[in-house]
Order: structure tokens, then C-alpha cells, then sequence
């Protein structure tokens, strides 16, 4: 037992050696990439966060589409290096400026969305929890804790819109949501707003921007291609929070909603061939219906009108299928 106890406390020791290291390099090796556009008043908390962090980054580059925001940003020049560029709005073309920005002085990258606010301690979490998983490890997520935990349920599982396994891409292209879990878990995509990667491996696996101003489904369709290569985690001690849930939507944004979330599901599963088209037809068309009948029961329009949306990204999307092309020009303004 004796021998045991010694082996065990050698082990905690060098642990703690190698995370205390990870974090020292990590001060030097980090940055932090932050798209934004038209939010001064959430960018000025997300970098307020930042400049408390136990575990600062080296430089953190803010690239604006919108609204100048310059003299905000340079007032945190104290905290960290700052870099403030210019760019077209996009989010995947802003954060592939910001990529190029940090080349080749840093190993680690993060995107951070400009209304996700970090715990003061969130990036030595990530960081002391990587030093602990290692070189096979290629991104970390944080765990944004202000977002209703999914539900799994076996209806759901039947529209094949679930699982019991958080962080799954199911054969539908569906992504099982990750927020809001209470241990550490590795998942098979991760969210593009709050998540730390090894600068090479965001390098390799660059995203062709799309011409849109709300690039949704992009975080799965960067990440879901390097989980079959690499491992993803949620870490889920290294929490945050998003600032702008819950906001109102009209009827027309209800159905644009729909219809680009829809287009998103099949655009992900051409562009995966492990993925099944049939499948996805399958789960946007049921959900569609199950949208429609408890809206009208319940008298919740936005289902109905999101539903709508659904239905009309499945007329589009089928006449691609048949004619053998690409559905990303839905995905464009």
C-alpha cells in the first residue's frame, strides 16, 4: 500500500509540474481572436473579462465589420498586446483575418464571440485541463452555463434530433447540444464562440468564408472534421456566459431562421460524406410537421413560422440533390 501511495503522489506531482508549465507558456503562446460588429457595449464586458483573467493571453486581435470601436479596444493595451483590425462583416472571414494576424508567433488560438463573457478563472481551466489530456488533444470548449441544459428524449431520438451522448453529429447532420453539463466530456464538434485550438491544426482545416452576415452552422462544420482526426473536450469547470439569449424575433425572422438552420443541417451533411443526406431530409421534414402541429395547438406562432422556414429549405435543398450541386449559395445573402 505504502508502495502504491508513493507511486500515486509522484504522479500528482509531475501532473502538477506539467500544468503549472502549460500555463507559464501559455501566458506567451495565446491569442485571442474576437469578431465583432455593431455590440461596443458587450465587446467593452468581454474584454473586461479578459483583462482579469488569471491566465491573460499575449495578444488578443478584435476584428470589426461594424460600428468603430477602436478607442475601446486600445484602452485594454495595458492588460495585453492588442490588435484592432478592419474587415467586410463575416464572421468565418473575420476570424480568418485574425488567423493570419497571429501567424507565426503563437501556438494556441481562441475565437471568442464578442457577447460571451468569461469567469475569472475560465482560461486556466482550459489550460490547466489540456496540460492534463495532452498532445492528442487539438481544442477545448468552455462550458457556457447560462443555456438551458438539452433534453434528451425518445421522441426526439425518433426525429433523430438527440442522443443520449452529449456532443454527438448524428447521421442527420444534427448536432447534439453541449452547454451547460456538469463533468468534462469529449464531443465530435464544438462551439465556434468560446473554444481554444492549436494554432496548426485551425491552420490546416481553414473554413472557405461564406457572404453572410450570420454564418450558422460554421462552428460544427470546422470542428466536426478535425474530431475525426483529433480530440475535441468540453472542459466543463471553465465556464461563460451568453450575453444576448433570448432576444425577440418577427415572424419573417422566425421563418429566416428556419430556413438558414435547415439549409446549415444539409450543406454540413454534403460536405461529410459519413453523414446521410436521407437522414436529414428525414429530420428536418418530421420536425417541420411536429413544429407546425404543437405551434397551432399551443398557439406559438414562431414554431409555426420557423417550421415554414424549414419547409422551404427542404424544396431548395432537394432540387440541389437532384441536379447534383452544392446548397451553399442558400447559405449566402
Amino acid at each position: 500500500m505504502l508502495w502504491v501511495s508513493l507511486r500515486y503522489t509522484a504522479w500528482q506531482k509531475f501532473a502538477a509540474k506539467a500544468i503549472y508549465k502549460t500555463c507559464m507558456n501559455v501566458n506567451n503562446e495565446l491569442t485571442i481572436i474576437i469578431p465583432t460588429k455593431d455590440r461596443p457595449v458587450e465587446l467593452k464586458q468581454v474584454l473586461e473579462a479578459l483583462s482579469v483573467q488569471t491566465l491573460r493571453p499575449r495578444k488578443v486581435i478584435v476584428v470589426n465589420s461594424g460600428q468603430g470601436v477602436e478607442p475601446l479596444v486600445q484602452r485594454f493595451s495595458d492588460s495585453f498586446e492588442i490588435q484592432y483590425l478592419e474587415s467586410k462583416p463575416g464572421q468565418v472571414f473575420q476570424r480568418n483575418l485574425g488567423i493570419d494576424s497571429a501567424r507565426p508567433k503563437t501556438k494556441y488560438v481562441g475565437f471568442l464571440d464578442d457577447d460571451i463573457v468569461l469567469k475569472k478563472d475560465s482560461l486556466e481551466k482550459v489550460f490547466s485541463f489540456w496540460a492534463v489530456k495532452g498532445d492528442p488533444v487539438a481544442g477545448v470548449s468552455m462550458n457556457l452555463v447560462n443555456i438551458p441544459k438539452f433534453q434528451h428524449s425518445f421522441f426526439r431520438g425518433l426525429l433523430l434530433l438527440s442522443s443520449k451522448t452529449p456532443g454527438r453529429v448524428l447521421q442527420s447532420g444534427f448536432n447534439v447540444p453541449i452547454h451547460n453539463l456538469a463533468g468534462n466530456f469529449r464531443s465530435e464538434w464544438l462551439p465556434g464562440g468560446c473554444t481554444f485550438w492549436l494554432w496548426s491544426v485551425i491552420d490546416q482545416f481553414r473554413q472557405e468564408p461564406l457572404d453572410t452576415k450570420w454564418a450558422v452552422g460554421e462552428d460544427v462544420r470546422l470542428s466536426y472534421p478535425i474530431s475525426q482526426k483529433y480530440q475535441l473536450w468540453v472542459c466543463s469547470e471553465a465556464t461563460a456566459e451568453d450575453l444576448n439569449l433570448g432576444r425577440p424575433r418577427t415572424a419573417a425572422q422566425e421563418r429566416f431562421v428556419g430556413y438558414r438552420a435547415a439549409m446549415a443541417y444539409f450543406y454540413l451533411v454534403q460536405l461529410n460524406s459519413a453523414l446521410s443526406k436521407i437522414a436529414c431530409f428525414y429530420m428536418v421534414f418530421t420536425s417541420s410537421l411536429v413544429g407546425i402541429f404543437i405551434g397551432l395547438v399551443s398557439l406559438r406562432m414562431g414554431l409555426v413560422n420557423r417550421a415554414i422556414g424549414q419547409l422551404k429549405a427542404i424544396v431548395l435543398a432537394a432540387v440541389a440533390t437532384c441536379c447534383h450541386s452544392s446548397v451553399r449559395k442558400y447559405l449566402e445573402d
